[in-house]
């Protein structure tokens, strides 16, 4: 950026899915800013996890850990979780992405740090400064936002992992969720978040935008076609109507499976699916 003005590009949740990335890569271009931020979960769900760990490596993005770098991939190299994970037919996605990563693209995930510092005063992080699978939302509790924060929080913290875009003003500064890159929750276009600094400007003062941008969902489901989806059709099926309408599929799924014989499931699915409660 010129006239003396920083502009970060801060993304996360990007979830395998490159069309996504893609789109919102060439916007990041776009608005000419080269100083990108990845905060957490590169892989998980979307059916292209080499090739988006593969992208953002090339484009010099700053890497951190999610929960699902942290609990999955990491988890992974247990070879007893790893033997549990496989016998699950429910995790068969997850287990199909997994035994693909390969060696190198596992360290660098399993090494990534959780936090990176924009300045002293602003924190990039995935769920917040306390935990990776915390979960910042609109009605979080004063008490708990302070519990996950500390004695000396941050003024400015950019969080992603509920796949919601958030800013919310809290009594030590301000909170921004991004949103999600490739699993967006609500407005089902890509979201990420630009954050600009002036030269001398304090250090937390930024100028933070949320956006969203629109990309080929049906080229990311395709994707599934490359065997991701013959693993495990149910969870191909619950992705596509997730990356199509926002509507938290998944959680409807995880809560309505609960105890469900097999011989239910296909009708139970099919409602979820077309939005009948």
């Amino acid at each position: 950026m010129s006239d003396g003005l920083r502009a970060v590009a801060i993304l996360a949740d990007v979830h395998g899915n490159l069309p996504a990335l893609e789109a919102v890569l060439a916007d990041v271009a776009a608005r000419g800013i080269t100083e990108i931020v990845v905060a957490g979960d590169l892989v998980g769900l979307g059916a292209s996890p080499n090739q988006v760990v593969d992208r953002l490596v090339a484009v010099g993005a700053t890497l951190l850990r999610g929960n699902h770098e942290a609990d999955y991939v990491g988890g992974y190299a247990d070879p007893a979780q790893r033997a549990a994970w496989r016998a699950d037919p429910d995790l068969a996605n997850m287990c199909w992405y997994l035994d693909r990563l390969g060696g190198v693209r596992t360290a660098l995930l399993t090494a990534l740090p959780d936090r990176h510092w924009l300045d002293p005063a602003t924190l990039v992080t995935h769920g917040s400064p306390r935990h990776v699978r915390d979960a910042i939302l609109p009605e979080t509790p004063a008490e708990e936002l302070a519990a996950m924060f500390g004695p000396a929080p941050p003024r400015l913290t950019f969080v992603g992992h509920t796949h919601v875009p958030l800013l919310r003003d809290v009594p030590w500064g301000r909170v921004v969720n991004v949103g999600s890159v490739g699993a967006a929750l609500g407005d089902p276009r890509a979201a990420y978040a630009t954050a600009t600094r002036a030269a001398g400007a304090a250090d937390g003062d930024w100028a933070v935008a949320v956006l969203h941008i629109s990309y080929d969902i049906e080229a990311a489901i395709a994707a599934y076609d490359g065997g991701m989806g013959a693993a495990d059709p149910t969870f191909a099926a619950l992705l596509a109507c997730h990356l199509r309408t926002g509507r938290p599929v998944f959680r409807e799924w995880a809560r309505a499976r609960v105890a469900l014989p097999p011989a239910d499931r296909p009708a139970v699915l099919a409602r979820i699916l077309a939005g009948v409660s």
